[in-house]
């Protein structure tokens, strides 16, 4: 596992940064958890790498149907329910079926566990679990951060709440700038870019 140096970023360097960093990553039948009509997947959409978009809210899906439908780079939109207590039989048509499932929108859907853990049934054996998360430094003051400290710190904590069932390949740590209520990523301060990687 590596973790990178700190990188403070301005708003408008945030989105562009995260695919940058995620890029070369996204290989193989991608799938995008709890999707939405920007940023990060427009971006990919863009740079016409094929997609899976989802979500459970049916407002959003035929937001995301209304503009992505006519673009063959969208190769479906999902309804997808990473918290359903029975996901192991809901979707079971789906296990295994993706290289690469990502969630780097944090301002809906803070990914927890529990969909770690489910994500996990939908991704092929070696296959890239790659989401973002704020960086939890609870343990430490606001006036002094020692980052060697807090990268072992975290790298305990990403690694319990992924579980034995990923392998952590990386982690990035960035700062993220306050953001106006609505932008994608509300989540000021530090944050992690992780990288984890479905065990055999």
């Amino acid at each position: 596992m590596s973790i990178d140096q700190l990188t403070t970023l301005e708003t408008t360097d945030i989105t562009e940064f995260i695919f940058e960093a995620v890029h070369p990553h996204l290989k193989g039948r991608i799938l995008e958890m709890e999707s939405t009509s920007g940023n990060i997947s427009s971006l990919i959409i863009e740079n016409e790498i094929p997609i899976h978009l989802s979500n459970t809210d049916s407002q959003i899906r035929n937001i995301l149907h209304e503009k992505f439908d006519n673009n063959s780079t969208v190769r479906s939109i999902h309804n997808i329910d990473f918290h359903h207590p029975e996901f192991g039989q809901i979707y079971t048509k789906l296990a295994g079926a993706f290289e690469v499932i990502f969630h780097l929108n944090i301002f809906h859907h803070p990914i927890d566990a529990v969909s770690i853990r489910n994500a996990n049934l939908l991704l092929k054996t070696r296959g890239s679990l790659i989401i973002l998360l704020p960086v939890n430094y609870s343990t430490f003051n606001n006036l002094s951060i020692d980052m060697r400290d807090l990268k072992k710190y975290n790298q305990k904590y990403f690694a319990d709440l992924f579980g034995s069932s990923y392998e952590i390949m990386r982690i990035s740590i960035i700062n993220l700038p306050k953001m106006t209520h609505g932008d994608t990523y509300s989540q000021s301060g530090l944050s992690a870019i992780v990288i984890a990687r479905k065990n055999g």
